[in-house]
C-alpha cells in the first residue's frame, strides 16, 4: 500500500512485528524484496512489413528508464519505500540503462523479431509525480527511451502510466486491466513492447510478485 506499507489495513497491525529475543524455538522468516523488478521485451514483425532492425552487426538497440529515482529510504515499521531521498537529501531524477539479454535474441529464432528480457531492478516510485500544484510546473513521467541500431529512438513517456495490466499475480496492489502508476516493491513488471518504422506498434504488461523466500526450521545463533 502506498500509505500505509505492509500493514494489515483492516486492524492496523504490522506484518513487521517486535524485536526477537533469544529462544530456543524455531524462529520462521519471510522475506521480500524492497526493489521492483523492471524487465523489458522488445518485439518487431518482418521487415516487408515495416520492421526494424533490433541488432545491427555488433550494434545492438539499448532501453533506457527516464526521470527516475535511483534512491530512497526504507522506514522499517511499515515497510514504505520513500524514492528520491537518501541520507544525503533529495537526489535529482536520472536516466538508467537497463541490462541487456544474456542471449540478446529469444530462443532458436533465426528471423530476430523478439529479444530475451532487459532488466533493471529500482527504487520503487510513482510513474507520474503530478507537479500540478502551481501553474508554471509541469508533471514528471517515468519514462522508456529505446534506441536501435539505426539511430532511432523510440519514447514511452506520458503513456507508460497509461498502460494497463493485462495480469496480475496475487499481491493486491494493483488491479488487473487497470493503468500501472505505480512501481510497487516485490513485484515484477514485465512489458512487451512492439516497434516498427512507424513508431510504437503495441504495449503491454504483466504484473507478478517475485517468489518469497522462506526460512522455517532453521537454527538460529544469538550472541552477546
Amino acid at each position: 500500500s502506498t500509505t500505509s506499507g505492509y500493514d494489515n489495513e483492516s486492524n492496523g497491525n504490522h506484518n513487521i512485528h517486535y524485536a526477537i529475543g533469544a529462544t530456543n524455538d524455531n524462529i520462521h522468516l519471510t522475506s521480500f524484496h524492497m526493489l521492483s523488478q523492471i524487465r523489458v521485451v522488445l518485439k518487431t514483425v518482418a521487415a516487408s512489413k515495416g520492421g526494424v532492425n533490433l541488432q545491427s552487426d555488433e550494434n545492438k538497440t539499448t532501453v533506457k528508464i527516464t526521470n527516475v529515482f535511483t534512491k530512497g529510504k526504507v522506514n522499517m515499521g511499515n515497510g514504505l519505500v520513500t524514492a528520491g531521498t537518501s541520507s544525503t537529501g533529495n537526489d535529482s531524477r536520472i536516466s538508467v540503462e537497463m541490462t541487456e539479454p544474456s542471449t540478446f535474441f529469444k530462443g532458436n529464432n533465426t528471423s530476430n523479431l523478439e529479444t530475451n528480457e532487459f532488466t533493471y531492478y529500482i527504487v520503487p516510485q510513482k510513474l507520474v509525480d503530478d507537479k500540478n500544484t502551481t501553474e508554471t510546473t509541469d508533471d514528471v513521467y517515468v519514462g522508456l527511451e529505446i534506441k536501435t541500431p539505426d539511430n532511432n529512438i523510440y519514447y514511452v513517456v506520458k503513456k507508460l502510466s497509461e498502460i494497463k495490466a493485462s495480469s496480475v499475480g496475487d499481491n493486491g496492489t494493483q488491479v488487473k486491466d487497470q493503468p500501472i502508476k505505480w512501481w510497487y516493491p516485490n513485484h515484477s513488471y514485465l512489458y512487451t513492447i512492439t516497434l516498427k518504422k512507424t513508431g510504437i506498434e503495441n504495449i503491454t504488461c504483466t504484473l507478478v510478485d517475485w517468489t518469497e523466500v522462506k526460512g522455517n526450521n532453521q537454527d538460529v545463533t544469538i550472541e552477546d
